[in-house]
């Protein structure tokens, strides 16, 4: 029988650190932490060590490289906010009355 993990949850633990739950195929749970550092402005992801000697060995198979795009993609999540609130309905309302003033002004630009 093949065994796999497959990803249970994901949780930001700070500012530049996700860990993610996976479940393995006989029901056990393990958890990976991944940590973002930035350097000369280039973001890298890596995974604990238990992470990458299991999965990022070289020479070793090819695995996907998913669990670190995911948990910069969250990172980057986290630190761009969707609008709510008061913020949300000030962003709604003025791209309605720029909508309109487009409409009436035949669609040009200023």
């Amino acid at each position: 029988m093949a065994t796999y993990l497959t990803l249970r949850s994901l949780t930001i633990l700070s500012d530049n650190e996700v860990a993610m739950v996976f479940i393995d195929s006989a029901g056990e749970e393990m958890t990976y932490r991944f940590t973002s550092t930035d350097t000369d402005q280039i973001k890298v992801i890596n995974g604990e060590d238990s992470f990458s000697s299991q999965y990022r060995q070289v020479p070793g198979p090819a695995t996907p490289m998913w669990p670190e795009r995911l948990a910069s993609q969250a990172l980057q999540a986290y630190q761009d906010p969707l609008p709510a609130g008061e913020t949300l309905e000030r962003l709604r309302t003025e791209c309605h009355e720029e909508l309109h003033r487009r409409w009436h002004s035949g669609g040009r630009r200023p």
